[in-house]
Parts: structure tokens; C-alpha cells; sequence
């Protein structure tokens, strides 16, 4: 009888320390658990404000883009409207240059104040038509 109970204490002794080894196994999965949760948690938040992030750059792009398109706009115009200014300039030099009752300072001088008025005339249109635009932005 001391025999069985001798080894029924060693079979004790040994399952006492499996029980043991088990609850330690125990704990250490499910602080690796709590650690994943963690990470996963963490990994989702960063997904979240880099989609947020992607959403508010493809705006910028497209209101970028929208602009860009804009001023090639204008900057088609104001070039056909330059070309055209230009070329009635030099009508009215032209012209000038035919008067010859007039001398040719007195052609020079009419000239030059014919091109201002039709740069500060394209000038006043040009502020506008951006002001307008800038307008429409906000």
C-alpha cells in the first residue's frame, strides 16, 4: 500500500506540474493574443487615416487639375487675344504711317498711346476674368 501511494503521489506531483506548465502556456497565449488584438487594432486605425489621407490627395489632384485646365484656357485666349492686339497695333501704325500731314514722332507718340489703351483694355479684362475664376474656386 505505501508503494500505490508512493506512486500514486509521483503520478499527482506530475500532473500538478503539467496542470501548472498549461496555465503558464496559458497566460503566454493569451498575452499573445492581447498583443495581436493590439497590433491589429493599431493596423487598422493607420489603414484608416491612409485612406483618408488618399481620399483628400485625389481631391486636391482633381481641383489641381480642374485649375490647370483653366488657366490653359485663359492662357489660349489671352495669347489669340495678344496676337490680335497686335496686329491691329500694327494697322494703326500703318495707318499712321500714311498720314502724312503728320510727322513720324507724331505718328510714334499716336501709336504708342493707341497700344496702351488696348493693353491697359486687355489688362482690365484679363484681372476680371481671374478674379472670376478665383471667385468660382471658393
Amino acid at each position: 500500500m505505501e508503494e500505490q501511494i508512493a506512486e500514486e503521489t509521483r503520478h499527482l506531483q506530475h500532473f500538478q506540474a503539467d496542470h501548472q506548465k498549461l496555465i503558464g502556456d496559458s497566460k503566454e497565449y493569451e498575452l499573445i493574443m492581447q498583443s495581436t488584438e493590439q497590433i491589429i487594432i493599431s493596423a487598422r486605425a493607420t489603414i484608416a487615416k491612409t485612406e483618408a489621407l488618399i481620399a483628400i490627395n485625389e481631391q486636391k489632384y482633381a481641383n489641381a487639375r480642374k485649375k490647370l485646365e483653366e488657366l490653359e484656357a485663359v492662357k489660349t485666349h489671352v495669347e489669340e487675344s495678344l496676337s490680335a492686339h497686335s496686329s491691329r497695333l500694327e494697322s494703326l501704325q500703318a495707318q499712321l504711317a500714311a498720314k502724312e500731314f503728320l510727322s513720324e514722332e507724331e505718328l510714334w507718340v499716336q501709336a504708342l498711346m493707341e497700344a496702351e489703351k488696348v493693353r491697359q483694355h486687355e489688362m482690365h479684362r484679363l484681372r476680371e476674368q481671374i478674379r472670376s475664376l478665383a471667385n468660382q474656386d471658393y
